[in-house]
Parts: structure tokens; C-alpha cells; sequence
């Protein structure tokens, strides 16, 4: 194998260097959404935070599960988990819809409403949610 000298390998290393500097980095929900399903909770609850206060929905489902989980040193809080998931449903998130489904069924937070949890639950899977369509048996 033949080594690279001089100007050849100079301009190997920058064209390399340019790659990595320009690779795409995950957007800051990705990367919580991945430390929340490597239960790492700590770094999900950080990264989420800030983003629900700023009214992103997937945001708003983290931080759903992570109150009604009570996990990351969030407060098991079923009313707090109830109100973020009604709050990404209203921004037409179907994993909004599906959680809001699944506490209107458990009577998470909220009394049990079978007919609501259903329609939410048709809802989700309308918009191609693959729990809400297993759940329906889609």
C-alpha cells in the first residue's frame, strides 16, 4: 500500500476533516428521544425541558412519560403527564394521541373514558402510529 506525502496527504486530511466538520449532527428532540430509549432519563429530561416550555410536542410526550413514570427526579405526577400529552395531541402529534388514549383508558390523571380513549387511540393510527395500530389490531 502506497503512503500519501506532501500536498496529496495535506489535501486528504482537509477534504476529511471538511467531511466530519459538516456531518449531520441529531437535532437536540432526536437525541432525547434516544437517550429516553436508552433510559437515560437524566439526559432526556434535559435536552426535553426547554423544548416543552417552548411548546414541541415530541418534547411534550417526553416530558409526559417522564411525570407519569415519576423518572429523572420528575414527580410521579399523573395530572402533569395528562396535561402534556393533551397539550402535543392539540399540536396533531399521533403519539400525543395515542398517550392521551392510553389515559383516558387507564384513568391516567382522568376518569376512564373508553369511547375517548378509542377515538383518540383511531386517531393515532389514522396518522400511521405503529402502537396505536397494534393496539386497534391494525
Amino acid at each position: 500500500m502506497k503512503t500519501l506525502r506532501g500536498p496529496a496527504a495535506f489535501l486528504l486530511t482537509v477534504f476529511l476533516a471538511g467531511l466530519a466538520a459538516t456531518a449531520p449532527s441529531m437535532k437536540p428532540i432526536d437525541q432525547a428521544e434516544a437517550d429516553f430509549e436508552r433510559q437515560d432519563y437524566a439526559a432526556a429530561l434535559k435536552l426535553s425541558k426547554p423544548l416543552a416550555d417552548r411548546g414541541e410536542a415530541r418534547a411534550l410526550v417526553l416530558m409526559g412519560q417522564l411525570a407519569e413514570r415519576g423518572l429523572a427526579g420528575v414527580a410521579r405526577d399523573p395530572e402533569a403527564a395528562l396535561k402534556f400529552y393533551r397539550q402535543a395531541s392539540a399540536k396533531q402529534l399521533a403519539a400525543g394521541r395515542y398517550h392521551l388514549a392510553r389515559a383516558y383508558r387507564e384513568g391516567l390523571g382522568v376518569e376512564p373514558d373508553p369511547s375517548r380513549a378509542l377515538r383518540l387511540c383511531q386517531s393515532a393510527a389514522d396518522f400511521g402510529y405503529p402502537p396505536a395500530q397494534a393496539l386497534l389490531g391494525l
